[in-house]
C-alpha cells in the first residue's frame, strides 16, 4: 500500500465517489418512474375493489359468515341435486336472502345458500381477476387481531348451475368459469383457510378492517431474488348497518412493468457513468498532478536529505522557493518549522536526559534509604510473632511499619499510611515514625501517644501533610493489645477461629489539627490468636475493569488458612490481591503488618 502513488489513490477515490453519485441517481429515476406507474395502478385497483364492494356487501352479512366460519368443510363440498332444487324454491322471485331472513332458514337451506354465496362472491373475485389481469383476489374475514378467514377467487368450483340458478341466468349464455383462463394465484388459498395477516408494508390488519370511510389501502413489493413484483390493495368492507364484514384484497402482478423501469435505468446508468468519468478522470488526475503530487514530490525529497543529514537548514534551503499558496504549501512550511523543532527538541532532550539521569540517582538513593530505615530485625520474644511487607506504588512510598519494646513488658506495633506519594511522603514518613517512637513511653496509653505525634506534627505543619496511624501495645504477661486508630483501616483480628474486622473507634487523621483527643480499644489475645494490619492500599487494590479489591476478599483470604504463621498470611493476601489486580497499575503503596499471639 506505502507502495501505491497518490494519484492512483486519490483516483480511486474520486472513482467510488462517482459510482456511488451515478447509483443514487440511478435510484431516484427508479422510484419516480415506479410512483408514476403505480398512481395509475392505484385508480384502477380503487374502481374494481368498490365495484366488487358494492355487489358482494349486497348479499354478505355477518351472520352469513359466521355460518361460513363455522361450517367450511360442509360449504366447500360439491353442490348437491337436492341443494339446487332448495336453492331453487328459495331464491323463487329474491335476489337476495336478508339477515333476518337467513336466520328463519333450516339447516339444509343455510347450507345451500351458504354454498351458493361462496360461489357467487369467488366468481366475482375471478373475474374482476382475469378481465383486469390481477395476479390474486381474495375477501379476508378478520376472526382475531392477526387472523383471517380467507374467501378466494376461485371459490365457485362447485356448479356453474348453482350461479345460474341464483340469478335465473340461462345456462347456454352464461359465462363458465371453467371456460376462464385458468389464474395462477400468487397465494394460492382455498376457502376457509385462516392465515396470519404479516403484510408489513401496510397498517395491521385490525387497522385496514376497521377503516369505515373506503380508502383503500395500497402496498407494493418487489423479490430482487426473483425480479416478482406484485400491487396489492387493501378495502375494508362493510354492510348497511356499518358492520364489519371483512378485508377485500386484490394484488397486480407488474414484474414486466418493473422490469422495463429498471432495465431502462441500468441502461442510461452505464452509458452515462462510462462517458462522466472519462472525462471526470482526466480533469481530475491533470489538476491533481499539478496542485499536488508535484508539490509534494519536491516536500519527500527535502525529508529525504533531512533523513541522511539531520541538519534543518538542508531543508529550510530546498523548500525556500516554494510557490504554491494553498494547504500544500502551508504543508511545506509547517515541515520546514517541523525540523527546526525537531533539531531543537533533540539538544533540550539531551539536556532533560542529563537531568534526569541525576534526579533518577537521588530518588534511587532516597529509596535506598527508606528502605533501611524500615525495621528489618523485629525484637525476639517468644510470646508473639510478627511479620510485615511493604510495596510502593512509587520508588518511594509514603506507608511505614515498625515495632519496637516500650519496656520488658510492653511492644508497640505501628502501621500508618502518609498523604501523597514519592520523596514529599517518604520524609513525611521518617518524621513520623521518629515522633511516634519519642513519645512512647512506659505506661503511656496508646490515645495519649497518638495525641500527642497530631499536636508535633500539626504545630510544625510540614507541606499539609497528614498520616493515619494504627497503634497497638501489647502486654506479653496478660495478652491484652491496647490499640488507638488514628483514620486507619479496621484491623482484622482472629479470635474465634476466623478473621474478622474489628470495628474500633476512628479518630481524626494525625498531624490536621492539634488539640484531637483519641480513644483506646481492648483486644484480649489468647495463645494462637492473630491481629492482621493492613493500609488502604490492600481493599483499595483495583483492577483493569475499575473494580476494588475490598475488604470481604481479603477476609475469604485471610480464612483460606486462618491459623497460619503471619508471614504465610501475609504471602497469601499479597497473592490474592496480584491475582485480582492483574496487569493493572499499583496507584497506591501495599502495606501489611500481622500479630501472631503465643501466649
Amino acid at each position: 500500500m506505502r507502495n501505491r502513488k497518490l494519484l492512483f489513490q486519490i483516483g480511486i477515490v474520486v472513482l467510488l465517489v462517482f459510482m456511488i453519485m451515478m447509483v443514487a441517481i440511478q435510484k431516484y429515476i427508479i422510484k419516480r418512474n415506479t410512483a408514476v406507474y403505480l398512481e395509475a395502478k392505484n385508480e384502477m385497483i380503487t374502481e374494481d375493489m368498490k365495484y366488487f364492494s358494492r355487489i358482494v356487501t349486497n348479499q354478505l352479512y355477518p351472520e352469513l359468515e359466521a355460518y361460513w366460519l363455522a361450517n367450511s368443510d360442509k360449504i366447500n363440498q360439491e353442490m348437491t341435486p337436492r341443494e339446487l332444487d332448495i336453492l331453487d324454491k328459495l331464491y323463487d322471485g329474491k335476489n337476495v336472502i336478508s339477515p333476518d331472513d337467513f336466520l328463519t332458514l333450516n339447516e339444509e337451506e343455510k347450507l345451500a345458500h351458504a354454498k351458493n354465496l361462496k360461489a357467487v362472491a369467488g366468481y366475482n373475485l375471478l373475474f374482476c381477476m382475469n378481465t383486469r389481469g390481477y395476479s390474486d383476489a381474495y375477501l379476508a374475514i378478520p376472526i382475531d387481531e392477526d387472523n383471517a378467514f380467507i374467501v378466494p377467487s376461485y371459490a365457485y368450483d362447485y356448479s356453474i348451475e348453482a350461479y345460474n340458478t341464483a340469478y335465473d341466468t340461462d345456462a347456454e349464455s352464461a359465462t363458465d368459469p371453467a371456460s376462464i383462463t385458468d389464474t395462477v394465484t400468487n397465494n394460492n388459498y382455498k376457502f376457509g383457510d385462516i392465515i396470519s395477516f404479516e403484510n408489513t408494508e401496510v397498517k395491521d390488519f385490525s387497522s385496514i378492517s376497521a377503516n369505515k370511510d373506503g380508502e383503500v389501502v395500497f402496498a407494493d413489493s418487489i423479490n430482487a431474488a426473483n425480479g416478482n413484483a406484485y400491487y396489492t390493495g387493501f378495502l375494508g368492507l362493510y354492510d348497511n348497518k356499518d358492520q364489519p364484514l371483512g378485508v377485500l384484497c386484490c394484488e397486480y402482478d407488474w414484474s414486466d412493468a418493473y422490469s422495463s423501469i429498471l432495465n431502462a435505468a441500468t441502461y442510461s446508468l452505464i452509458t452515462n457513468m462510462i462517458i462522466g468519468l472519462l472525462i471526470m478522470a482526466g480533469v481530475v488526475l491533470i489538476c491533481l498532478y499539478l496542485i499536488a503530487v508535484k508539490p509534494l514530490k519536491e516536500t519527500k525529497e527535502a525529508l529525504d536529505i533531512y533523513k541522511v543529514t539531520k541538519n534543518s537548514a538542508d531543508v529550510e534551503e530546498r523548500l525556500a522557493g516554494f510557490k504554491n499558496k494553498n494547504e500544500i504549501g502551508q504543508f511545506a512550511d509547517n515541515v520546514v518549522e517541523l525540523s527546526i523543532e525537531i533539531d531543537r527538541y533533540n539538544e533540550e532532550n539531551m539536556k532533560l536526559a542529563a537531568k534526569n539521569a541525576k534526579a533518577k540517582t537521588e530518588l534511587d538513593l532516597a529509596a535506598s534509604i527508606q528502605r533501611e530505615s524500615l525495621i528489618k530485625e523485629f525484637p525476639e520474644s517468644k510470646v508473639y510473632e510478627v511479620a510485615a511487607s511493604m510495596t510502593p506504588a512509587k520508588e518511594v512510598g509514603g506507608d511505614f511499619y515498625d515495632v519496637f519494646d516500650i519496656d520488658d513488658e510492653h511492644t508497640a506495633f505501628v502501621i500508618a499510611d502518609v498523604s501523597g506519594k514519592g520523596m514529599p511522603a517518604a520524609l513525611f514518613m521518617m518524621a513520623a515514625m521518629n515522633t511516634i517512637k519519642d513519645y512512647s513511653a512506659p505506661g503511656e496509653p496508646p490515645s495519649e501517644i497518638i495525641s500527642k505525634v497530631n499536636d508535633t506534627l500539626a504545630k510544625r505543619k510540614i507541606m499539609g501533610m497528614f498520616v493515619t496511624v494504627w497503634l497497638g501495645v501489647l502486654d506479653k504477661k496478660t495478652g491484652i493489645l491496647t490499640t488507638s486508630n488514628a483514620g486507619h483501616e479496621y484491623p482484622a483480628v482472629n479470635t474465634t477461629g476466623r478473621f474478622e474486622l474489628f470495628k474500633d473507634t476512628h479518630g481524626l487523621v494525625a498531624g490536621g489539627y492539634a488539640g484531637i483527643k483519641y480513644k483506646d480499644h481492648e483486644i484480649q489475645l489468647s495463645k494462637g490468636d492473630t491481629v492482621f494490619v493492613y493500609t488502604d492500599g490492600v481493599p483499595e487494590a483495583t483492577n483493569a475493569d475499575e473494580k476494588m479489591f475490598k475488604d470481604e476478599r481479603m477476609l475469604d483470604a485471610l480464612n483460606k488458612n486462618p491459623s497460619a504463621s503471619p508471614s504465610e498470611l501475609l504471602e497469601t493476601v499479597k497473592s490474592a490481591v496480584d491475582e485480582f489486580v492483574g496487569e493493572a497499575e499499583q496507584f497506591d503503596d501495599l502495606t501489611m503488618l500481622c500479630i501472631k499471639y503465643n501466649g
